[in-house]
């Protein structure tokens, strides 16, 4: 028997399209990490989640390994398979997302025909084989190279190599680095509840 640990991220999170300006919002799936007492060690994604553009009424619907019954009429054994599908929505999907969203936990609603204007497209694919969008093929695993890193002289002032607690740790003075430390972390503090601030002002996607 492996031992396992599963979880979710609560909170959408937020894709900025600097081109046009638009913004997607997306929830993230559950994730479950396997053999953390003993045997090999195994992260897998599952269940529901979507992601949502309000201002152009774009809603998908996503499911990571999904079941053979309801709405999909097969099963796979792929690792981090996905299904779903891309609808335009009214504004009761919105609503349905934006309460859900307010409760601050992870959620799970229930699209109604009544809250679809049109069916897109339909999604089918996994990160590590191949993701395609009504059969067109949007990634294939090996096919796009990655850039080739190499190592800047020229670094930027919020690179945390020039963190002063960090210089003076690596001067091997713990007391220094301590006490630079203590400004930083009164910073962090008073930048959290700026941006709790912020975000119970605004609102979470509008």
């Amino acid at each position: 028997m492996q031992e396992s640990v599963k979880g979710q991220l609560i909170g959408p999170s937020e894709t900025y399209f600097k081109n046009n300006g638009t913004k997607v919002y997306f929830q993230h799936p559950y994730c479950q990490v396997s053999g953390t007492a003993f045997g090999k060690r195994k992260i897998d994604y599952g269940g529901k989640f979507y992601a949502w553009d309000p201002v152009n009424k774009f809603v998908a619907e996503l499911e990571v390994d999904p079941p053979a019954d309801g709405f999909w009429s097969k099963k796979t054994t792929q690792t981090d398979f996905i299904r779903g599908r891309i609808l335009i929505g009214k504004d009761s999907i919105f609503k349905k997302i934006q309460e859900a969203v307010a409760k601050k936990k992870a959620f799970e609603i229930k699209i109604d025909k009544d809250d679809i204007v049109e069916e897109k497209s339909k999604i089918e694919g996994s990160w590590i084989g191949t993701f395609k969008i009504d059969e067109k093929v949007y990634w294939k695993l090996g096919s796009i190279k990655p850039y080739k890193l190499f190592k800047c002289d020229l670094l930027l002032p919020s690179d945390s190599n020039l963190r002063p607690d960090a210089l003076w740790k690596r001067l091997g003075d713990d007391k220094k680095a301590e006490q630079a430390r203590e400004p930083l972390k009164i910073q962090e503090i008073n930048d959290t509840k700026s941006m709790k601030k912020k975000k119970e002002k605004k609102g979470f996607f509008f």
